[in-house]
């Protein structure tokens, strides 16, 4: 089986798992009817073959049948998700959910779970098949029918007695969701974040409305220009609701290009790009920022550098001063007096107006304060080194901001220019970081422009010059050269001069190292709306 559909196989089975009991079963009917999933099979291939896109819709159907769960079934076995309520007609008793903002004029293709129920009842001579199987069953064999995986389903659903309308409106995901209200939707649902992501791919398949994607196409900014102008072409402004356009260039086959569709903002519906927003936002301000003035690479780096650096160790204490927290982005207050000012930071830590412009930016995609001034922070360093020419690494991400900040404790613990080897030594060890860690974090001080001195020949390339500096006596501050001075630290400088590769890989290393220094997570600190004010 093709790799790209691992993440898709988790999600489907998870999708299962999340709405139905553990007393499901692959075998529920090799017995009591083996001739139900082959017949199935056979009419869900012929509707796919006549009309592609059937193939989306019956996909379709079982998860807004499932995701209709009001998780009550422990006293009412009423609306228990994946139970085939969807598929009932409004009476007297009920309101068809196929009426709900989310169905309405949508969902389709009851006529051929009608031709299955009919087939399959035939073949197994009575009622054996449930609704709400069919469903789960028709799910799995349209997706392969376009050329996607395959999955065990585990059967064994009875079919509801009831439907609610009501509640369909209150908790089917709509195409306007933000991604904290999809997470918070498929939460609700038992399903994470990797769920909502491979779920969502399933977009992959079919095509929408022009009612359904004409407020992103006309107003969004988180979108391609070529991609809006060309869906404007056939969805106007007025008029042409229903109008179709497909979710990515491949509507007939089950493929990843629904997701590289995201990376390159193309993304059909505000709930799909809203799956690719944040990290790309801030990697795209950076890039922006460090092409207008490269040496901005080195100060949005240095900026996490001296935040991690500023951790009193007390933590298991007052959870105030501790690394990684945002502390070092904070305006002085009445409380306080802003790490600005710091001895290692007052007219030479700089980039604050870009971390506000990519605050601003994130929780504008994002919807709200979602995203850490610390995070980040944390990202910014990694996409300026990337920005550079330099490596790129995982950040971990997770951290909270401090409500508070520290100028003593900055002017005590921040390295100074003028420190010698075991100096710097100490200083890294204090923050849990080694004497390899030391050179790799120490490493990018670059930038400049014609009226400062480069710390290498090429300041705005992230390369191994500066450890070859080192080697011939041309470290530009004493703490540089403290690391090339017959010391312990000699070899590892002469290893990087001699081999960019190991560097790379030491620096990647050590960023991540400084980037866990004692960070703010959980219900700790909070996440600031402005990184330069407590809220």
């Amino acid at each position: 089986m093709a790799p790209r559909f691992n993440f898709l196989l988790h999600a489907f089975f998870c999708l299962a798992l999340a709405t139905t009991s553990f007393s499901l079963s692959p075998k529920f009917y090799d017995n009591l009817c083996p001739q139900a999933l082959p017949a199935i099979k056979r009419i869900v291939e012929a509707a796919v073959h006549r009309e592609p896109r059937m193939g989306a819709f019956l996909l379709r159907l079982h998860f807004h049948d499932c995701f209709v769960n009001n998780d009550l079934e422990l006293i009412f076995f009423v609306f228990q998700g994946c139970d085939g309520s969807l598929l009932l007609d409004s009476s007297f008793a009920l309101g068809t959910e196929k009426n709900a903002r989310g169905n309405f004029n949508s969902v389709r293709g009851f006529e051929v779970v009608d031709q299955i129920k009919v087939e399959v009842d035939r073949v197994c001579g009575r009622p054996t098949v449930s609704c709400a199987d069919i469903l789960a069953v028709v799910a799995r064999d349209s997706v392969l029918a376009l050329g996607g995986p395959i999955w065990k389903v585990r059967l064994g659903r009875r079919d509801s007695t009831t439907a609610s309308r009501t509640l369909a409106d209150s908790v089917l995901p709509s195409a306007s969701m933000d991604l904290p209200a999809l997470i918070n939707n498929f939460k609700n649902q038992g399903l994470n974040k990797r769920d909502l992501v491979a779920l969502s791919g399933g977009h992959t398949i079919g095509l929408s409305q022009c009612l359904i994607f004409r407020n992103r196409i006309y107003n969004a900014t988180n979108i391609d220009p070529a991609f809006a102008k060309e869906r404007r072409a056939t969805c106007p402004r007025t008029g042409g609701n229903t109008n179709l356009a497909p979710f990515d260039p491949t509507p007939a086959r089950f493929d990843t290009a629904y997701f590289k569709n995201l990376v390159k903002e193309r993304g059909l519906l505000t709930s799909d790009q809203a799956l690719f927003s944040a990290l790309p936002a801030i990697k795209r301000i950076v890039e922006a920022a460090v092409h207008r003035e490269p040496r901005m690479g080195a100060s949005l780096l240095r900026l996490h550098f001296h935040d991690c650096f500023v951790n009193n160790g007390l933590e298991l204490i007052f959870f105030v001063f501790q690394g990684c927290d945002g502390s070092l982005l904070l305006d002085s207050t009445s409380a306080f007096e802003t790490e600005k000012n710091a001895r290692g930071n007052f007219n030479s830590v700089r980039g604050f107006e870009v971390v506000d412009q990519i605050k601003a930016e994130v929780d504008r995609v994002c919807g709200r304060p979602v995203v850490s001034c610390a995070d980040i922070l944390a990202v910014a360093a990694r996409d300026s080194v990337l920005a550079l020419g330099g490596p790129t690494w995982k950040v971990r991400l997770g951290r909270r901001d401090s409500t508070t900040a520290n100028r003593t404790l900055a002017d005590n613990v921040l390295p100074s220019a003028s420190m010698d080897l075991p100096a710097l030594i100490n200083n890294f060890k204090n923050q849990g970081l080694n004497k390899r860690d030391l050179r790799r974090a120490t490493c990018p001080r670059t930038g400049g422009n014609t009226n400062l001195a480069p710390f290498d020949p090429t300041p705005s390339r992230f390369d191994t010059a500066y450890f070859k500096n080192l080697v011939k006596e041309k470290g530009l501050l004493t703490s540089d050269q403290a690391l090339f001075s017959g010391g312990s630290t000699d070899k590892l400088v002469e290893t990087y001069s001699k081999n960019p590769n190991a560097f790379w890989v030491d620096f990647s290393k050590s960023m991540i190292r400084m980037g866990n220094i004692k960070p703010l997570t959980g219900k700790q600190g909070q996440i600031r709306v402005n990184c330069r004010k407590v809220n």
